[in-house]
Order: structure tokens, then sequence, then C-alpha cells
């Protein structure tokens, strides 16, 4: 053997003796999320995962308005309008959702975030005790064709959806009172990441069944909200 496959075969063996001590000292799963291999927190996701799907694979499934904090959701039956600054507005006499009306239960706390609200088509997909209910009894404006946690990575993002565009301020974490509207125990905790996503109407235009949505800039400065970070805490995990 000649110097250069001395030299080989001496790099190759130091390298293992490190992994296994690495191995042996960190843990598998530390040594494996670190070096990024498949399976590990840090894998390199394929074409048809979550964070690599392109944005235009995101449309629009159904659009909502409840007119005041006491109504069912009705859907809209064709286009509904989004209002900058105000929020949704649906049908051919232009009803307002609860929130561009102002009479929704939180519109005494005004902050932009409230004007439109997102949620995954998919979001009540194995969530047990929702059997019997659909996404539009979540009282969200707009759901989207997408995975039930894929919206949460908009937060902080400009997007477009429709002619409308768009900026999403925070999670829309699920509340008790939707929980006894409902009648199902326990709904809050078990919906809390996959409630959708509370957006500002930047520059208003139309939105309908099929319209796309196309992820923007991400401008985590622009975030405006009045919950503080103790309120996005899953309260299972509150005071842990």
């Amino acid at each position: 053997m000649g110097d250069r496959g001395r030299a080989f075969a001496i790099g190759v063996a130091v390298g293992v003796a490190a992994s296994f001590l690495a191995w042996k000292c960190l843990g598998s799963d530390t040594l494996a999320a670190s070096l990024a291999l498949p399976g590990a927190e840090g894998r390199v996701e394929d074409e048809g995962a979550p964070s690599a799907r392109r944005p235009n694979t995101m449309r629009v499934a159904g659009v909502f308005v409840a007119p005041t904090n006491r109504d069912a959701p009705v859907e809209v039956d064709g286009i509904a309008f989004l209002e900058k600054g105000v929020g949704v507005r649906a049908g051919p006499d232009g009803q307002p959702d609860r929130y561009a009306a102002r009479k929704g239960s939180y519109s005494h706390k005004q902050e932009p975030g409230r004007q439109v609200t997102l949620i995954s088509s998919r979001a009540l997909d194995g969530v047990p005790g929702a059997e019997a209910l659909s996404v539009g009894d979540c009282r969200r404006n707009i759901l989207i064709e997408c995975g039930p946690t894929d919206l949460n990575e908009l937060v902080g993002r400009h997007f477009s959806l429709g002619t409308a565009k768009l900026f999403s301020h925070r999670l829309t974490v699920p509340c008790k009172p939707l929980e006894k509207r409902l009648k199902v125990p326990g709904l809050m905790e078990r919906l809390w990441d996959r409630a959708g996503i509370s957006c500002e109407v930047l520059e208003g235009g139309t939105v309908q069944v099929g319209d796309a949505l196309e992820v923007g800039q991400e401008e985590r400065s622009r975030i405006d909200t009045l919950m503080t970070p103790d309120k996005f805490v899953r309260p299972s995990e509150r005071g842990k």
C-alpha cells in the first residue's frame, strides 16, 4: 500500500472512530439531527412534503361569513370581496363578516390581524370528537387546500389570494367559546396548532373557490398583535 493509500485508510478509521464516540456520547437522535440525516429534524424534504410545496398548490376551497357573533357561518356562493383594512364582504349585496362589521366577539380588541382568517380544509382530519363537524364550523373566513398545519408557515409573511394582497400577523388560536358552541369537550386543545391564521388586507380584491395562494416575502417586523407570547402556548403545556 502506498503513502496515499495508508493516509486514506487512516483518515477513514479516524472518521469512523469519531462518529462512534459522538454516537455514544450524544445519542443517535442528537447525532442524526446534527448531520441532517433522513429521519432527523433537519432532514431534506422531498417534493411532496408540506414545506417543499409550491405556493400555487394551495388554493381556496371555500369562503364563509358570519354576520354576527351569534350567527352560524354561511358559505359564499361565488365571489367574495376582501376590503383593505376592513375584511370580508360576500355576495351581490356585499354582506360583511362579523369582524368587517365590528360585530365579532373580539371586535373591541382592535388589531389588524382580525380582518380575515384562513384555515386548512383538512384542519379537522384525525381530530378526535370532530368527526361530525365541518371545517366551516370553525368560524374562519377562508378554507385553503393544504395540510392541517401548513398555513402556520405564513405567519410573518406577505401573500396574495385571488386579486387581494394580505399579511399574516399570527396564529388564530381556538377559544373556549368555540369549544362550547360546537359541544366537543377538549376541542380547543386538539385544534390548537391547526386553527388557522389571522391576516390583514393590505390591498383589496376578489377571491373565490379555486384561486391560488401565492407566498410573498417575509417581514416579521410588521407583525402587530395584542396577544402576548404566553397566549400561544398550548393549554396543556402552560405552567411547565
